[in-house]
């Protein structure tokens, strides 16, 4: 981006935010996207079934629908291996974004 009119030279955005080409500033990635390199184009889809936060270089949350069997997995572990730890919101209970096994909600139907 290049925050100064008539600058010569572009600046680089951090990871977690992208700039198109001929942008003036930086803009989050919103969340269920990521940017892990700096000046990366545009946010990336997480894969299924992960989200992310706002602004994040990674996907390792589990997306509404789903929870985090094991919360204190690596987040490197998470997104290469989505479909070990995210898990498929069992019946009679609530899995909003960012679920975990500790913290689904469950009626008593």
């Amino acid at each position: 981006f290049a925050a100064t009119p008539g600058l010569s030279q572009c600046e680089r955005c951090k990871p977690g935010t992208t700039s198109g080409a001929g942008s003036v500033s930086c803009d989050e990635c919103t969340a269920g996207t990521y940017a892990t390199n700096p000046g990366q184009g545009e946010c990336t889809l997480c894969p299924y079934p992960l989200s992310s936060g706002r602004c994040d270089v990674t996907c390792s949350i589990c997306k509404e629908g789903y929870y985090l069997k094991d919360p204190s997995a690596d987040p490197d572990d998470i997104f290469k291996n989505p479909t070990k730890y995210c898990k498929d919101c069992p019946p009679n209970a609530e899995c909003s974004r960012n679920t975990t096994v500790a913290t689904m909600r469950v009626s008593r139907d």
